[in-house]
C-alpha cells in the first residue's frame, strides 16, 4: 500500500506541476502520514517503510537508467 501511493504521489506531481520526488521528500512526509494515520500507516515499522520507500527510488532509477540508455 505504501508503495502505490508513493509511486502515485510521485507520477501525480510529474504530471501535475514537473516535479521530482525523491526518497528524501517522501521520508521528511512519512512522519507526518504516521502522526496522522496511527492506526494506519502509524502501526509499521518506521525503518521498514523507510526501506519501502528506498525500493521504490531504486526502482525508479533503475526505470530511468534503461530509458535514457535506450533513447542513445
Amino acid at each position: 500500500m505504501l508503495y502505490n501511493a508513493a509511486l502515485e504521489h510521485r507520477r501525480t506531481a510529474h504530471r501535475m506541476r514537473g516535479n521530482t520526488v525523491r526518497y528524501r521528500d517522501q521520508s521528511a512526509e512519512l512522519k507526518d502520514i504516521r502522526r496522522d494515520d496511527p492506526n494506519g500507516q502509524g502501526r509499521w515499522s518506521f525503518s521498514s517503510q523507510q526501506a519501502t520507500l528506498r525500493r521504490l527510488d531504486k526502482a525508479m532509477a533503475a526505470f530511468f537508467r534503461r530509458i535514457k540508455a535506450q533513447c542513445r
